[in-house]
């Protein structure tokens, strides 16, 4: 299960990390699919996406939680690095 911490990107490498924190699981109301809230722990200069100030972004605890095929490799899409949560 997901819990609150640090996690990496699959697309993260040593050079341009890739972390983020999660905050907390809800429910969508509609469906009561479980969804996993979270902030990058980045910021990319000319990065259109956060030129409208939203920094939290949210996926389905399945999207979060599954495997990806990268560079002929099979992966977690996150990987859990820290239980610490950053204030």
């Amino acid at each position: 299960m997901i819990t609150q911490g640090i996690y990496e990107h699959y697309k993260s490498t040593p050079e341009d990390r890739k972390l983020y924190q999660v905050l907390f699981l809800s429910h969508l109301e509609e469906t009561l699919e479980v969804m996993v809230h979270y902030i990058p722990m980045y910021y990319e200069e000319n990065d259109d996406v956060y030129s409208d100030g939203i920094t939290i972004w949210t996926r389905t605890l399945k999207n979060f939680s599954e495997t990806v095929q990268y560079n002929g490799k099979t992966m977690p899409r996150f990987t859990r690095i820290s239980s610490t949560i950053v204030q």
